[in-house]
Parts: C-alpha cells; sequence; structure tokens
C-alpha cells in the first residue's frame, strides 16, 4: 500500500497487517543470547584487564618505596663518610666513627645492624684521648 506524501516505494508502518512477522520484525531469543554473551565476555576482559593493572601499580609502589629508603640510606651513608674525621674508626658490633657536624663541631656516629636492618646513632662529641 502506498502512502500519500511518502516517498516511492515507502509503505506505512501499519500497511503489513496481520500475519507472519517480516526479517525486519526485530531480534530472535538466540541472537539476544549471543550478543549478551559476546557482552559478557568483553565485559569479563576488560574486569582482568583493570585488576592486573592496579596490581601491577601495588607492586610497582611498593617496590619504589623500598628503592626510595634504600637511595635515602646511601645518600645519608655516603654523607657521612665524607664529612668522616681523621680519628679512628672503631669496629665491633658495626661501624663507628666520628664526622664534622654541621655546625663546624663534631659528632659520634655508628651503624648497627639489629633485625635485618640497618640503624643509625648519632652521639654528642664526646673527647677520646689519643
Amino acid at each position: 500500500m502506498i502512502v500519500p506524501g511518502c516517498n516511492s516505494g515507502e509503505t506505512a508502518p501499519s500497511a503489513r497487517g496481520p500475519g507472519p512477522p517480516g526479517p525486519d520484525a526485530g531480534l530472535t531469543l538466540v541472537e539476544v543470547m549471543v550478543s549478551l554473551a559476546l557482552f559478557a565476555l568483553i565485559a569479563v576482559a576488560g574486569f582482568s584487564f583493570v585488576d592486573g593493572e592496579l596490581r601491577v601499580r601495588a607492586e610497582t609502589e611498593g617496590r619504589l618505596e623500598r628503592l626510595g629508603n634504600l637511595q635515602r640510606a646511601m645518600y645519608v651513608l655516603t654523607s657521612d663518610l665524607e664529612q668522616m674525621s681523621d680519628d679512628p674508626i672503631l669496629s665491633g658490633n658495626g661501624l663507628a666513627f666520628r664526622r664534622y657536624g654541621p655546625r663546624g663541631g663534631e659528632m659520634d656516629v655508628r651503624y648497627a645492624l639489629a633485625g635485618g636492618t640497618l640503624q643509625r646513632i648519632l652521639g654528642k662529641h664526646a673527647p677520646r684521648e689519643h
């Protein structure tokens, strides 16, 4: 049925009337199920990707924090050794020496391992007799 005012060849939406649906009547249940399955696969893949990225980020942040701590410790140790005075170095339970302090005096520095952790112990200069 040709509807006046429409382009030639177009039919009115209700022109079909009762009867079996045509090829453009909608989606079948199988098509809906396949599309839902594909969507679920894409969603699971996306979630796995995001989860993996978050795990890698957490591991990287932990490693960067440990590396930063190590770099700070190396900086302090290097600074202590560069400013070491001419007094003798003592070693026993760790490493002990005297270094020049920030205000021109001397200070005692001791490094020791305690429970797998390097500790730096500072003390005021106590005059030593040579």
